[in-house]
């Protein structure tokens, strides 16, 4: 069965090795010299097979070596080294990106990037996250400007919470190496000229067509719709606008990606294959296609998903032209292939697996549902045509979607039936309007507008249906693996009817079942003690099941009490419940204090006692009652004596969270190895669990 779908696919045999070799370099870390070693050996294996086997009845061994080398330049490939510590100095760099504006500063990229190094400039290698001070003469930058600063680069670091998200690693798979923030006195614009490459004019066109659209388009979230549809740019998009897409499920909409290039590709493709004429012929019309799709991603400023997309339709023209496979998954395949040995690090970037599950979704699964219906009548055919597609590539990208979102619409397919075809008319009069805002005429902007206003106000009626979206959907790794494993064995049974494949799929849904519960299980009888670190500010959790509540002290950013943004997937990965913030009064045994000189919160949780002490005099009253504890959590750089401590709480363990100074904790960790009591600081060691 496999060997079947590597026949129409040969580029999964070495995609699947490379991928999987560069997945295991991310999480496990071997010597290079030890992968070369392996791959010589290989090497020479290989050569001495060929060797012995030339001639006589071919066998697998020497493939099966040929997918070990792939996996081995899979692990040289996904291999990241740590950034090299740079001292504050000089800078020079180029502006690559758009400048967007945050709530204190403007941000944008920063490539070609060169810094002092004694006496010489040093290239860096990657690029680098730059925010600015926030002041009026940022807005003239554009991407291509050049740049001279005084500043330090910084590395990213690793999460120090649980299951946060690791925006390291998600800046280094995009070539982002370092960080840097310069305020209004430690930079001016460079007279410095650097080559305006590609991708930076790309962005100069995009930047061109916004103006247009902005002079003729009144309304603010028809202006940021077509931004995103049309030219793929989302900055402008309100929160309100990006809410009610996901609720009706069609945000897939707004991100200029494979749909959009498909709906360009398809209607050109069809009229190619009519050409019966000569093979020049063939040739020319197939550069003008290539040549329109690859113009269009320049509109978009070259956007990834658009690049992907672009190419994959190059690959499958090219294929049809010379006669070779046109096979939706090889294509596929060889597109994901290609891209991946261009950027490695690509292969963890939630748009990729999305984009290709999406059309893997629907090479697989549309066909077969649309032979489950027999629908009479054109429109019914055509309606009907919409819905599978759509399902198809809900029913790919619904596992990997809930992994990494936590939500789903309950009304996507309702939606898309009038969303789609009333964004392929969009498109279509979008880049009409491009042609001919080109010549200064602008016939076309009314009827864009009411199109626009009319799909904003469908997402909107979608999305308040009531029940329309889900959210708080949790999944691990292994319950996506089995997901998946089952939907490719129901896609399969459908294709072959065959009985195994139906068994199969039955016990993966059993053994998808039962994990389920187990997690279930665990999460329900699950009890801890948690201290985060969050800096500048308290965040210590109490978790019985799903009860929750949380100590955040009273140094908080905003007016309210809320749980911090890094530990929102650590909440939605446990399942639980709104906190109850301490000391307010909850359903957990503890005891605020506040008198006799000192301010504490006591609780126990697992048969230990955990205090957390906010404040205590120097000198504490006579006959002050010592309370024996097994943890001691100090906060606000609660100033106290060490050897008071001591006698009154006489720890087991002193932890100093994020809410106190640097130095409070370089201090207070001295102070505990002198005494030869266990610390732990939250900033230099990272959370702490009980």
């Amino acid at each position: 069965m496999f060997d079947k779908a590597f026949r129409k696919a040969p580029f999964m045999r070495v995609l699947i090795p490379l991928a999987g070799g560069i997945i295991m370099a991310r999480h496990y870390t071997m010597p290079a010299i030890i992968i070369w070693i392996l791959t010589g050996f290989l090497i020479l294996f290989l050569l001495l097979l060929i060797i012995m086997s030339y001639r006589k009845q071919r066998n697998a061994l020497p493939a099966g070596i040929f997918q070990v080398l792939f996996l081995c330049m899979g692990l040289m490939m996904g291999r990241e080294d740590d950034p090299a510590l740079i001292p504050e100095t000089m800078l020079q760099a180029r502006i690559c990106d758009e400048i967007l504006a945050g709530e204190r500063t403007f941000k944008t990229r920063l490539d070609r990037v060169y810094y002092r190094s004694g006496e010489k400039w040093t290239r860096l290698d990657g690029r680098v996250q730059v925010y600015f001070e926030r002041e009026d003469r940022c807005l003239e930058l554009l991407p291509g400007d050049c740049i001279s600063g005084w500043g330090k680069l910084l590395r990213y670091e690793n999460p120090a919470n649980p299951f946060e998200f690791n925006y390291g690693a998600y800046q280094r798979g995009k070539g982002v190496s370092y960080h840097l923030y310069l305020d209004s006195t430690s930079w001016i614009t460079s007279p410095a000229y650097a080559a305006r490459g590609l991708q930076i004019r790309s962005k100069g066109i995009r930047r061109t067509l916004m103006d247009r659209i902005d002079r003729s388009i009144e309304g603010r979230d028809e202006k940021a719709i077509l931004y995103s549809l049309l030219l793929g740019y989302r900055a402008e998009l309100g929160q309100d606008v990006k809410q009610q897409f996901v609720r009706s499920g069609s945000m897939h909409i707004l991100a200029v990606s494979g749909l959009h290039v498909g709906i360009l590709y398809i209607l050109p493709a069809f009229l190619i294959g009519k050409i019966r004429g000569s093979m020049a012929g063939r040739l020319l019309a197939t550069l003008v296609l290539l040549m329109l799709l690859w113009s269009y991603a320049m509109l978009t400023g070259l956007s990834p998903s658009v690049v992907r997309a672009v190419t994959m339709c190059s690959v499958h023209r090219i294929a049809i032209l010379t006669g070779r496979k046109t096979g939706i998954f090889h294509v596929l395949s060889l597109t994901a292939f290609i891209m991946v040995l261009y950027r490695p690090a690509i292969i963890f970037e939630t748009g990729f697996q999305l984009s290709f599950a999406a059309v893997a979704g629907i090479a697989g699964f549309q066909k077969p549902l649309y032979n489950m219906i027999s629908a009479k009548g054109w429109l019914a055919r055509r309606t009907w045509q919409l819905m599978t597609v759509s399902l198809a590539a809900q029913l790919a990208t619904a596992p990997l979607s809930l992994f990494c979102f936590h939500q789903f619409s309950n009304v996507f397919i309702l939606s898309n039936l009038a969303v789609i075809p009333l964004a392929t008319v969009i498109l279509y009069v979008g880049l009409a309007f491009i042609l001919l805002s080109s010549f200064g005429l602008y016939p076309l902007s009314g009827i864009l507008e009411w199109l626009t206003s009319l799909l904003d106000g469908i997402t909107h009626l979608m999305g308040r249906i009531p029940g329309a979206f889900s959210e708080n959907i949790t999944l691990i790794p292994i319950q996506v693996f089995l997901l998946y494993f089952a939907i490719i064995l129901c896609g399969l049974f459908f294709r072959s009817r065959k009985v195994v494949l139906l068994h199969a799929m039955m016990a993966a849904v059993a053994l998808l079942l039962l994990v389920s519960g187990i997690r279930e299980y665990r999460l329900r009888s699950h009890e801890a003690f948690y201290v985060f670190s969050i800096p500048r500010e308290s965040a210590i959790s109490f978790v019985r099941g799903r009860e929750h509540s949380m100590y955040r002290g009273g140094r908080t950013r905003g007016d309210t009490l809320q749980i911090p943004y890094a530990l929102r997937n650590f909440s939605s990965r446990h399942k639980l419940s709104s906190p109850v913030f301490l000391p307010a009064r909850s359903g957990m045994e503890h005891c605020h204090i506040d008198t006799g000189g000192m301010r504490l919160l006591f609780t126990v949780i697992k048969n230990s006692k955990i205090v957390i002490l906010r404040q205590i005099s120097e000198c504490l009253p006579r006959g002050t009652v010592g309370l024996e504890t097994d943890i001691l959590v100090l906060v606000d750089n609660v100033s106290c004596n060490l050897d008071s401590l001591i006698l009154v709480f006489k720890p087991g363990l002193i932890i100093v969270d994020g809410s106190s100074h640097s130095r409070y904790h370089f201090e207070m960790e001295r102070s505990c190895i002198h005494h030869g009591i266990p610390f732990h600081s939250t900033e230099k060691d990272g959370f702490y669990v009980y």
